[in-house]
């Protein structure tokens, strides 16, 4: 790691991510890990897909389009409600409603 750099701290139930609080992880995949979260004000069911740090802007950006693009007309796939990015795990995220 380059001097000066902060290492990557792995997502802990409990963590928040800008508006958002970490409830339980739900599982992982290629593009990275799937967690339940807590809005700090909205109602309702959500997931936070926290991205590998090693995963392209480019490529989480396709990734958060082709969730959308999917979801368009459906009732039956999640919607996007945010999306950004989490300083303190070095982590692009993307933020869905939660069907379970």
């Amino acid at each position: 790691m380059p001097r000066g750099a902060k290492a990557q701290q792995p997502p802990r139930q409990g963590d928040r991510i800008q508006n958002w609080t970490l409830v339980r992880k739900i599982g992982s995949g290629t593009y990275g890990e799937v967690w339940e979260a807590k809005h700090s004000t909205l109602q309702g069911r959500y997931v936070l897909k926290l991205l590998y740090p090693y995963i392209d802007k480019a490529v989480a950006t396709n990734e958060a389009n082709r969730i959308k693009d999917v979801g368009e007309g459906s009732l039956n796939v999640a919607r996007i409600m945010d999306a950004g990015y989490s300083g303190k795990h070095r982590r692009p995220y993307i933020a869905m409603s939660y069907y379970p």
